[in-house]
């Protein structure tokens, strides 16, 4: 029979070692939760140097423009740059294009979320995007490494793109539209000429049905936040009415200004045409009497806002959608 004295020292034994195994697998639990905080921090690190790259990568296809577009020799080098400009684990990671998307540049399409690679200026497969992988190897496990888990290795890939605008948002578009005779491969001054003058280069617009009227014409440039959004293939109705009203509200409201236009194949009034695509255009001078017109330069490469435009254009007018990350992971 044991004494009252032997059950305390029995039961301190047991103690004893419960509390052992208990702190070992406390210790063991903090060591593992320290080691994957610490990759998830140092995976972290990678996309963001990957998404910085890449992100950098897609708007050198096109700026600063040294040759024609796209630049796909400089925007691979932009990428890499950036992306080693952001450290991971302490220290630049290492770069390379990644193995599923074979080539560091190809064509993103954004309707079937597909890539094709390769360096490309032709139309409808044009070179919008820019791939990266970023890595860190030998990372250090301070806890796991004593139960015989190695240094690991880490990756990170991103893929974006800097695309021809497929769609501008309500109240990004002017109330006219372009010829795509008009659109050169360098700025040239153009004439949007009105009635009596024979149509060509341009005219008013609104989305079919609505019939573009002087009064209409007169609201949207007035209210330009009230102009329907409008995408490719979108049908417009076109007018050359040589109306003073709206002319003088562009002459006194939007001198030097750039606005942003839709292109049709050829200017048919009083027809429905489908549009192209979309391009920047700086209003330089207006006639309000006389031989009408609204005068300018249709600019290449020029960039709008996320907020204001989507991508997807298949024609290259020289209007650019903001970047975006197209794939992180």
């Amino acid at each position: 029979m044991q004494t009252r004295k032997s059950r305390i020292i029995d039961q301190s034994g047991v103690l004893i070692v419960v509390t052992a195994v208990s702190l070992t697998m406390i210790l063991g639990m903090a060591g593992l939760a320290l080691d994957l905080g610490y990759m998830y921090i140092v995976k972290t690190e990678l996309q963001r140097a990957a998404d910085a790259g890449a992100m950098a990568g897609a708007r050198a296809l096109f700026f600063p423009r040294v040759t024609s577009p796209p630049q796909c020799a400089a925007a691979q080098s932009k990428a890499w740059e950036i992306a080693q400009a952001n450290l991971a684990d302490g220290s630049p990671p290492t770069v390379s294009t990644p193995p599923e998307y074979a080539a560091p540049y190809g064509h993103w399409n954004w309707s079937t979320r597909t890539f094709t690679p390769g360096c490309s200026s032709s139309s409808g497969n044009y070179t919008n995007a820019v791939t990266i992988r970023a890595a860190k190897s030998n990372i250090s496990l301070l806890f796991m490494g004593v139960f015989g888990y190695g240094p690991r290795t880490l990756t990170a890939a991103a893929l974006a793109s800097m695309d021809f605008v497929g769609r501008l948002e309500e109240g990004a578009s002017f109330a006219m539209v372009l010829n795509r005779s008009s659109v050169k491969t360098a700025p040239a001054v153009t004439y949007i000429y009105l009635a009596p003058d024979p149509p060509g280069n341009g005219g008013w617009y609104a989305k079919a049905p609505t019939n573009p009227t002087s009064a209409l014409m007169q609201y949207y440039l007035n209210n330009p936040s009230m102009v329907p959004d409008i995408e490719v293939d979108d049908r417009v109705r076109l007018a050359n009415g040589a109306w003073s009203a709206p002319l003088n509200i562009i002459r006194d409201n939007y001198m030097g200004k750039t606005v942003l236009m839709p292109v049709v194949e050829t200017v048919k009034f009083n027809q429905d045409v489908p549009v192209l695509g979309f391009t920047a255009f700086q209003i330089t001078g207006v006639s309000t009497t006389g031989h009408r017109y609204v005068r300018g330069l249709a600019l290449q490469l020029w960039e709008v806002s996320a907020a204001s435009s989507q991508p997807g254009g298949a024609n290259d007018f020289g209007l650019l959608s903001a970047t975006r990350l197209s794939l992180s992971d």
